[in-house]
């Protein structure tokens, strides 16, 4: 199989990001996921949807260019300095609110090398920030994966079984559970999503290459929506009424690096039986992603706020409030976060943070 193949197209890629978006902000939509708390929505989203944007870039193969250093700063720089900013802000900031009694130097080392979820939240009172710096390595181990030779190959792969079999056991056996929990706390820059994802982005992208191969989109997409509603299946049967009060959960595990390679092989599917419009709201959602994945859970907030103080909290008031949220944080992300404020928060290259600090390079701006 050739690595620098690309199985979608620039247009289908940003419509996937639109819809995966969508199904993030409903997830993090408090209005709709509180009242669904005991069915266990949100953690059925959490099956499926953010792998799908981790395994996504598996698709589109690796650059026939060679991996430079440039390259390597370029991938630092668009996810690592947003993260390393975002967090800085939002740590001083409720530092100053609660009197800074929760802040050490050593937990904000923490933050900076480990970027771990639970030091996110703590020190920024938000744990949305973790997505970044988990990109980040799992983008840099694709590269390293499909730029190696074989045996480094299935060294990866081996370390990346080894890691999901680790987690599945941990919620088997409940006293390993806190030891595993430190463990992947202690991966620097959130490396142990990348190491989960390295398995599942190499899989799918098998996976699509035999699809693609015998044009059998049709089929491929009536097969993963069978599994994928045998999968739904099982978490309502086995997962949905305990995970709201139970933290350990084997099955769920499981369903998180299985669910996705059935969902994104249906998705890219439908994608390639349907015509995508470039106009699209979808794929206008999904060309700000990012943007609108870190503004919308805010907006979200606010909403539940003024819900709670209506007394409407409901499941179907979620829904209809699900488009308000993903208008709002839109169109926040494109009058808003703009000009030098978006090149100085996320930066498209080292030499665009550059120019936003006011340096001077001899690189062409990208």
């Amino acid at each position: 199989m050739n690595s620098r193949t690309s199985y979608v197209g620039r247009q289908e890629s940003i419509w996937i990001k639109g819809f995966l978006t969508l199904l993030i902000i409903l997830g993090h939509d408090v209005v709709f996921t509180v009242p669904l708390r005991g069915y266990g929505v949100m953690s059925w989203l959490y099956t499926f949807h953010i792998q799908g944007f981790f395994i996504l870039p598996f698709l589109y193969g690796i650059s026939t260019e060679a991996y430079s250093v440039v390259r390597l700063k370029d991938t630092a720089v668009r996810f690592y300095w947003p993260y390393f900013l975002l967090t800085t802000v939002f740590a001083v900031g409720l530092g100053a609110a609660t009197g800074f009694r929760n802040f050490t130097f050593e937990r904000l080392l923490h933050l900076y090398v480990f970027c771990d979820g639970a030091t996110i939240r703590e020190m920024c009172g938000v744990q949305i920030f973790w997505f970044l710096p988990s990109m980040m390595s799992t983008m840099l181990l694709k590269e390293l994966y499909y730029r190696n030779k074989v045996c480094v190959r299935i060294f990866l792969l081996v370390l990346s079984v080894v890691y999901i079999a680790c987690d599945i056991y941990a919620n088997v056996s409940y006293a390993s559970f806190p030891a595993w929990n430190s463990i992947v706390a202690n991966i620097p820059l959130g490396g142990g999503n990348a190491i989960q994802m390295l398995l599942l982005g190499v899989l799918l992208r098998r996976i699509y290459s035999l699809i693609d191969r015998h044009q059998c989109y049709m089929p491929a997409f009536v097969l993963s929506l069978i599994c994928f509603g045998i999968c739904s299946f099982v978490y309502a049967k086995y997962v949905a009424l305990t995970i709201g009060t139970c933290g350990h959960n084997a099955i769920y595990v499981m369903l998180q690096n299985v669910t996705p390679l059935v969902f994104m092989p249906m998705l890219v599917s439908a994608v390639n039986i349907i015509k995508i419009r470039e106009s699209g709201i979808i794929s206008k959602i999904g060309g700000r992603s990012l943007h609108i994945y870190l503004v919308s859970p805010f907006i979200g907030y606010v909403i539940a706020f003024i819900c709670q103080s209506l007394g409407i909290m409901y499941w179907w008031m979620g829904i209809l409030v699900c488009p308000l949220i993903a208008a709002c944080a839109y169109f926040i992300s494109v009058f808003v976060i703009r000009g030098n404020f978006e090149r100085l928060i996320f930066p498209r290259s080292a030499y665009s943070l550059r120019v936003s600090l006011g340096c001077r390079g001899k690189d062409k701006l990208s």
